[in-house]
């Protein structure tokens, strides 16, 4: 991703500040070996769509292609996290949208 100038580095960086951590969720990770009772976090899709209203506000769209075909399906605001869930949030990290949240270790689950 090419930016330019120095609104886009703005914009850049108030996206990828970390979200609120009262926001995040754990999540199972199941399995057997290391990964048998463990938790991951997770952040809902509404946490990424808020920051993207809250920077870019409620205009914004996501562009979503399909199987190599060039089908380009435009939504605007909230319509997209509800049609593309996992994927909304894929296309959020490509621009350091919550990505430090996959770095974050598993925890062993709480009783």
């Amino acid at each position: 991703m090419y930016v330019d100038d120095d609104k886009d580095k703005e914009i850049l960086k108030e996206l990828q500040a970390p979200f609120d951590e009262s926001l995040m969720k754990w999540s199972p990770v199941g399995g057997t070996g290391r990964a048998a009772n463990k938790e991951k976090d997770y952040f809902d899709q509404v946490v990424y769509a808020q920051r993207l209203d809250d920077v870019l506000g409620s205009g914004w769209s996501s562009r979503n292609t399909a199987d190599g075909v060039e089908i380009t399906i435009t939504l605007t605001g909230r319509q997209a996290i509800s049609r593309f869930g996992t994927s909304f949030i894929e296309i959020c990290e490509m621009f350091g949208v919550g990505r430090y949240v996959n770095h974050i270790p598993w925890r062993d689950k709480t009783p």
